[in-house]
C-alpha cells in the first residue's frame, strides 16, 4: 500500500514544515522541507500491513510557527 501526501503552495511567503500522515491513531513524518509559492513538495511512504487499505488514514502538514493542518479522512 503506497501512502501519499502532497501539499501545493500557492502564493505567501516560505514556509518549514513536514509532510506526514496519521493512522490509527499514529502519526508518520517526511523529513523536514522548506517550499515557495507556486510549488508542490510530495511525501510518500509504503506500508506493508494487510490491514491498513480500510483503516482511516489522514494526510498531516506541520507548519514551523503556525500549527499543524490535516485533509479529509480517507478510507475504503
Amino acid at each position: 500500500m503506497r501512502i501519499e501526501t502532497s501539499y501545493k503552495k500557492v502564493s505567501g511567503g516560505k514556509i518549514t514544515g513536514q509532510l506526514g500522515y496519521s493512522h490509527r491513531g499514529t502519526s508518520h513524518w517526511g523529513s523536514a522541507f522548506t517550499q515557495s509559492a507556486g510549488t508542490t513538495k510530495t511525501s510518500t511512504w509504503t506500508s506493508y500491513d494487510s490491514g491498513f487499505r480500510c483503516a482511516p488514514t489522514v494526510g498531516i502538514l506541520k507548519v514551523n510557527g503556525q500549527g499543524t493542518f490535516q485533509t479529509p479522512v480517507a478510507s475504503c
